[in-house]
């Protein structure tokens, strides 16, 4: 399972906080250095390397806290390790963002977006780890929240604000009442790039066995796996599906009844195809049979 590791001789406490708006809970981070000279080091670990070679951005979103009026500057650096243990050159966080201190008794989350490309040096198809060095103030508390690679088409979610993990080791202190559950990836595959492009009605002996194909592309292909393909939509699912072309796996077919249409139709929300048992990836649509 992925992990938060924090390396650094000064005192540095990472819980989860109940987040705000879309933000169920994030990561906080209050630290305060032993010597000035310290760089306290938080960093999110896969267990296994992870591509990223196809990204656009490393995004994250970060805020300073609500409760206290900083008035130092906070900086802190961003660089990425991969497999073989090789460190890309850091990238600072001033350098992407305006608001980097709290004259003001107010929380604002900014979304950070640092091109991939500024990560040199490092093999990208065998990303390993996120590695965040905080340098200023000596004493600080900051919140970051989904941790994620993006390009025009995916997502690949490093830390999730809903779910996450902080495994039990000397070196930490946990807030027993709130500890980090799981940290996960998650892989999305956007609606604005992903269409219906066929509906046709298959007729049968009678009503009842007339089917309605409906046939999904996306810029991402999809997998031919073991795996059952499933149709959600509100709180239904559908898994009666097709890859009709093998060579092209942009397509896939659901088949489904008359009744399955009249649900989809009524259903609120958008339409994800996802693979049994791996809820780690998913399509997204825009439920264009309701219009």
């Amino acid at each position: 399972m992925p992990g938060i590791k924090h390396e650094s001789s000064s005192d540095v406490i990472l819980t989860t906080e109940k987040g705000s708006n879309s933000l169920s809970s994030v990561l906080k981070l209050n630290w305060e250095k032993v010597n000035a000279t310290d760089e306290p080091i938080m960093k999110i670990e896969q267990p296994h390397f992870v591509d990223v070679s196809g990204m656009k951005t490393l995004d994250f979103r970060f805020s300073l806290p609500g409760d206290q009026a900083l008035t130092e500057a906070v900086n802190f650096s961003i660089s990425l390790i991969d497999e073989a243990g090789a460190v890309s050159p850091s990238v600072l966080l001033t350098d992407y963002v305006i608001k980097t201190f709290n004259p003001f008794y107010t929380t604002l989350y900014q979304t950070v977006r640092i091109p991939v490309d500024k990560f040199t040096g490092i093999n990208l198809s065998q990303l390993k780890t996120v590695q965040f060095k905080l340098i200023t103030p000596n004493a600080g508390t900051i919140y970051l929240a989904h941790v994620r690679f993006s390009s025009i088409v995916s997502e690949l979610m490093f830390f999730n604000d809903i779910e996450s993990s902080l495994p039990s080791k000397s070196n930490y202190k946990i807030s027993q009442r709130d500890p980090l559950q799981n940290i996960h990836r998650l892989i999305t595959h956007a609606a604005e790039f992903n269409q219906i492009i066929q509906v046709k009605l298959i007729p049968g002996q009678n009503l009842f066995d007339t089917q309605v194909a409906v046939t999904f592309a996306s810029l991402a292909p999809f997998k031919i796996r073991n795996a059952l393909p499933v149709l959600k939509v509100g709180g239904y699912s559908f898994n009666l599906s097709r890859i009709k072309n093998t060579k092209n796996i942009s397509q896939i077919t659901f088949y489904l009844s008359l009744s399955d249409l009249e649900l989809i139709k009524k259903a609120q929300g958008d339409m994800r195809i996802s693979y049994k048992g791996n809820e780690l990836e998913e399509w997204i649509f825009k439920n264009t049979l309701n219009q």
